[in-house]
Order: C-alpha cells, then sequence, then structure tokens
C-alpha cells in the first residue's frame, strides 16, 4: 500500500515536472463481468441523468482542456469510454 502509493506520487510529480499535467488511470479487474466501468466520481443517477454540468467530475481539467462539453467527454462517440474501448485499453 504504502509503496504503491509512494509510487504515484512519484510519477505524477514527474510527469507535472516533464509536461505539466498527465492523465492518471486506474486500471484493475471488476468480479462483475469482463467490461471497463469509467466512474467520473459520478453516482448511477448522476451519471445516468441528462445534465451533468452541475456534478464535479474526476474528467473536468481532461475536459476542459479539450475545450469539451463534460456531456461529450463521458458519452457518446467521443468519449473517454468509448476512445478506451475502441483502443482495447
Amino acid at each position: 500500500y504504502e509503496s504503491y502509493h509512494s509510487t504515484l506520487l512519484t510519477m505524477i510529480d514527474r510527469v507535472q515536472s516533464k509536461v505539466g499535467k498527465g492523465l492518471l488511470v486506474d486500471l484493475h479487474g471488476h468480479a462483475g463481468g469482463n467490461y471497463s466501468m469509467l466512474g467520473y466520481l459520478l453516482n448511477a443517477n448522476q451519471l445516468n441523468g441528462i445534465d451533468l454540468s452541475s456534478y464535479r467530475t474526476s474528467i473536468d481539467s481532461l475536459c476542459s482542456s479539450l475545450s469539451s462539453k463534460k456531456g461529450h467527454c463521458i458519452r457518446g462517440e467521443t468519449s473517454l469510454g468509448t476512445i478506451m474501448e475502441s483502443n482495447a485499453l
């Protein structure tokens, strides 16, 4: 636990010093089936709601840097999940 989190902090510092910002993705298995889940710090009701603009998510900075609406980053053809799945990630 300590080693894992220490390594994360070291890598975050390295990315920030070399390129300014990056994307940290926590990938791990899921007991519920063979699929990927991206939660974005939203609960099921928030994630399934129509308007996502009032919620703070884990990818707000990414969406802003892409000049994209939050809903487009989370849902649809240009969403982070679609991009990851289409690249077998």
